[in-house]
């Protein structure tokens, strides 16, 4: 009888423990594993360039109330870190931060989370970092010989080492005009400058400009380069460029970056100084 009776008794306290525990009684959540996943894209890249790392963090899956992830951390491997998104209760965070490393090597990035009841994981990814930064663009050096020189640049362009204003001549001038010291360029335009002693200037760093001036019929009038790359004259009959070094002119229809020279048209009309 007493083994048939405890026999008896199994079935009825299985019953009981699916059913959970009796009302008003409190359970300790137990902390769980979290579930991550964490990527680099590219896996190679250059220094200075961009990685992009994407991640998602779920808080442990047990029983109500469902913990919410509270802290998402990234260490990029080379001292520097960032942090992600958190979540609700049950939710799964995702996100991407980016990063660029400024030495080449391999580095080891650690995604880490914690999650509301405690939990807590970490997982790792790993990236490669080829050659150097590239070394910031700061516009075209050009430099400028001793007494006067035939200068141009982007609009806005200031060229703060030139002694005095400077001075051009447009169609439909008769005079020079003068823009004062410390003034700024307008594109497309020449302008002479004068140097005390010979000096390196920087062209603003805005790439291939392209600009369309009038030219006036059979006249000389002051035309330049409007951008930070060579640029290339159409629509004269004579384009001239000035060596301070020498004294003299030179023709020709390519004019570097901060060059500036006089043009002249038969008929006049539309010149375009286009960046190559």
């Amino acid at each position: 009888m007493h083994g048939l009776h405890r026999t008896g008794l199994a079935p009825l306290l299985a019953l009981a423990l699916a059913l959970g525990p009796a009302v008003g009684t409190t359970i300790a959540q137990v902390p769980g594993g979290l579930n991550l996943q964490f990527s680099a894209s590219p896996t190679t890249q250059q220094a200075g360039q961009t990685v992009t790392f994407s991640y998602s963090a779920s808080p442990p899956a047990v029983a109500p109330p469902f913990a919410s992830i509270t802290n998402v951390d990234i260490d990029f491997g080379d001292g520097q870190s960032g942090t992600g998104n958190t979540g609700t209760a049950g939710q799964t965070v995702t996100g991407t931060v980016t990063h660029a490393y400024t030495s080449p090597g391999a580095y080891t990035a650690r995604l880490s989370a914690q999650a509301s009841n405690g939990g807590q994981g970490s997982t790792t990814t790993s990236v490669t970092i080829q050659g150097s930064a590239p070394p910031p663009n700061n516009g075209a050096r050009v430099t400028f010989g001793v007494g006067w020189n035939l200068v141009a640049g982007p609009s806005g362009t200031v060229v703060a080492e030139a002694v005095g204003p400077l001075y051009t001549w447009q169609a439909g001038d008769t005079s020079y005009e003068n823009v004062a010291s410390g003034g700024s360029l307008t594109a497309g335009r020449g302008y002479w400058a004068y140097f005390n002693t010979a000096t390196t200037g920087t062209v603003p760093s805005v790439g291939s400009q392209t600009s369309v001036v009038t030219a006036p019929a059979a006249a000389w009038f002051m035309i330049g380069n409007p951008g930070s790359t060579a640029a290339t004259v159409t629509g004269v009959d004579a384009a001239d460029t000035y060596s301070p070094a020498t004294g003299t002119y030179g023709s020709g229809t390519t004019l570097q970056p901060g060059q500036g020279a006089w043009a002249w048209s038969w008929n006049g009309g539309s010149v375009t100084i286009r960046g190559q």
